[in-house]
């Protein structure tokens, strides 16, 4: 009979871990994070998928990152701008730590209703990028 995977701490390299069909997979990083290791193992083993290297709960912090690393290689540097500047407020609003599977339709909601100063600068990015503001931005002067 298999042993029945569980939730571990590896002192060395600061994870939690847990052991799936022989190999070892990180679920959280540091010893203070074991809600999270276990919120990451149960989703592991409702899912039977993981990152990479991130567990199966990363970070927007670096869900974004792949993201920009990746457009900056195969975009223009205009588009890649105006995508960072957009994927950046959204990440200092909602907060970079994050975790992808925890975020909601009323953080991307609240972003967009913030403040008119940053939807203003938002929008002044569009228009300089497509010629006129995106859909809902308010009038510019």
């Amino acid at each position: 009979m298999a042993k029945t995977s569980k939730v571990w701490f590896r002192q060395q390299t600061g994870w939690w871990m847990t052991t799936v069909s022989g190999e070892q997979v990180k679920l959280a990083k540091g010893k203070e994070n074991k809600k999270e290791a276990e919120k990451a193992f149960h989703t592991l083993m409702a899912h039977g998928t993981r990152a990479e290297d991130d567990g199966p709960r990363p970070t927007l912090q670096r869900v974004v990152g792949l993201f920009l690393d990746e457009a900056k290689r195969t975009k223009s540097a205009e588009t890649y701008e105006v995508q960072r500047r957009y994927l950046m407020g959204f990440c200092d609003a909602v907060g970079k730590a994050k975790n992808v599977p925890d975020l909601r339709v009323h953080h991307v909601k609240d972003w967009v209703n913030a403040d008119k100063t940053s939807r203003d600068k938002h929008g002044h990015v569009a228009v300089r990028q497509w010629g006129r503001p995106p859909a809902g931005s308010p009038p510019q002067s």
